[in-house]
C-alpha cells in the first residue's frame, strides 16, 4: 500500500521510493505476484521522470522482466500485460503492443490505469476517437487520479479540436459515473 501511495505521486522521487517498498515486498515474499507486477508499472513510469539524458532501455529491460516475472506467478494480472504493452510501444510493435493492451483491459476493465495507458495508446496511434472510451472508463472508475484527468482531458480535446472538448468531457464524465 506504501508503494501504491508514493506511485500515485509520480515524480522520479516518488517512484525511486514506490520501487524500494515494492522491492522490500519481493524481499519478503519473493512469489508475490502484484508486488512484481506493481515494481514493473513504477519501472516502466520512472524513465518519463528521470529526464532527456538518461536511456530509456535499461528502465524498458527491466519493466519487461519485473512483468514477465509477474506474469509467470500469475498470467491475470492486467497491469503486468499493461506494462509489457507500454515496452512494446516504445519498442515500435504497434500491433502487439495492441494486442497486449487488449488483453490487459479484458482481464480487468475497471483498472483505471489500465484504461488511461491503452487510450493513450490509441491517441498515440492518430485513432482520437477510440481513445476517448478509454480514458472515460479510466476516469469514471478513478475520477480523484490527477494523472487520468489530465490524460482525458487531452484525450478528448484531441478527438474535439472545435473548443467543446472541456463540455464533452464534463458530460460523458457525469453519465459514466
Amino acid at each position: 500500500l506504501q508503494g501504491r501511495h508514493l506511485w500515485r505521486q509520480r515524480g522520479e522521487g516518488p517512484l525511486r521510493a514506490s520501487i524500494e517498498q515494492f522491492e522490500e515486498a519481493i524481499r519478503i515474499d519473493p512469489g508475490f505476484a502484484r508486488a512484481h507486477s506493481a515494481l514493473a508499472a513504477s519501472t516502466a513510469v520512472l524513465v518519463s521522470y528521470t529526464g532527456p539524458d538518461v536511456p530509456a532501455e535499461p528502465f524498458l529491460n527491466a519493466a519487461q522482466t519485473y512483468a514477465q516475472r509477474a506474469l509467470s506467478l500469475d498470467a491475470s494480472l492486467a497491469e503486468a500485460h499493461a506494462v509489457l504493452a507500454s515496452v512494446l510501444e516504445e519498442r515500435w510493435q504497434w500491433q502487439a503492443a495492441d494486442a497486449e493492451f487488449r488483453r490487459a483491459v479484458a482481464l480487468d476493465p475497471s483498472d483505471g490505469t489500465t484504461q488511461q495507458w491503452y487510450s493513450e495508446f490509441l491517441g498515440r496511434m492518430g485513432r482520437f476517437r477510440d481513445a476517448e472510451a478509454p480514458i472515460l472508463r479510466a476516469l469514471a472508475l478513478d475520477p480523484l487520479s490527477p494523472v487520468i484527468n489530465l490524460s482525458a482531458a487531452l484525450a478528448v480535446a484531441a478527438a474535439r479540436r472545435d473548443g467543446t472538448a472541456a463540455a464533452e468531457l464534463a458530460r460523458k464524465a457525469g453519465s459514466l459515473g
